[in-house]
């Protein structure tokens, strides 16, 4: 296993406790060397929800789509509005 601290630098090794010495250490040991410290349920352990539900997801564009469509009603209207005031009501 290397470390990099700096991407403009070549990664320093750093050795494995337990792989004894083998460079580099094969998947199926490293796995079984942090097999103990790595959390079983992430999300349940930390406290993470990193996964929206549906419901959520389609509210929040209902109302994003919503809101877009007020704005723009509301600048068609103003629009409108404006090029009345330019047009005179005299023949």
């Amino acid at each position: 296993m290397h470390y990099r601290n700096e991407s403009w630098r070549d990664p320093f090794p750093n050795p494995v406790a337990g792989c004894s010495g083998m460079t580099p250490c094969p998947l199926a040991v490293f796995t079984q060397l942090v097999r103990d410290v790595v959390p079983d349920d992430r999300e349940a352990e930390c406290g993470f929800r990193t996964r929206l539900s549906s419901t959520s997801v389609i509210t929040a564009l209902a109302v994003t789509v919503g809101l877009l469509g007020v704005a723009l009603l509301f600048s068609i209207l103003v629009n409108i509005n404006r090029r009345r005031a330019h047009y005179s009501r005299e023949v």
